[in-house]
């Protein structure tokens, strides 16, 4: 997208910088016709040329679903630091490691449900 914003931009400013300055160099009775077929064919090519650039940047990009394994392994990872740390509280406190490990996954599934790596 960036691509085709940029050839774009450069046309168009190419397109604006030509077109005010023909009026400059006009001679009092001259023909416009060569003035105005001339603008037309800066107009064609420059609008040619930011179209190739369009349909190459379109083809460039892949088309395909995204992934949630980022997601879900963040989650996971989350999810595993979060219970190992409220297990190490609950340890601290005098349960025992199975136990406060079961309790930490426990309060984990109530306080973070709508997680998806719990499904």
């Amino acid at each position: 997208m960036q691509k085709v914003g940029l050839a774009w931009l450069i046309c168009m400013s190419t397109l604006a910088h030509l077109l005010p300055c023909q009026g400059l160099f006009r001679r009092s009775g001259a023909s416009t016709d060569h003035d105005s077929s001339m603008t037309t064919r800066i107009f064609f090519a420059l609008l040619a040329v930011s179209l190739v650039f369009a349909g190459t940047a379109c083809r460039s990009h892949k088309k395909g679903k995204m992934s949630n394994t980022p997601v879900a392994e963040m989650e996971a990872g989350f999810k595993q630091r979060w219970v190992d740390k409220r297990s190490a509280e609950l340890a601290a406190f005098g349960v025992a490691a199975d136990a406060a490990r079961e309790q930490a996954a426990r309060e984990f599934r109530t306080q973070f449900e709508y997680i998806s790596s719990q499904k």
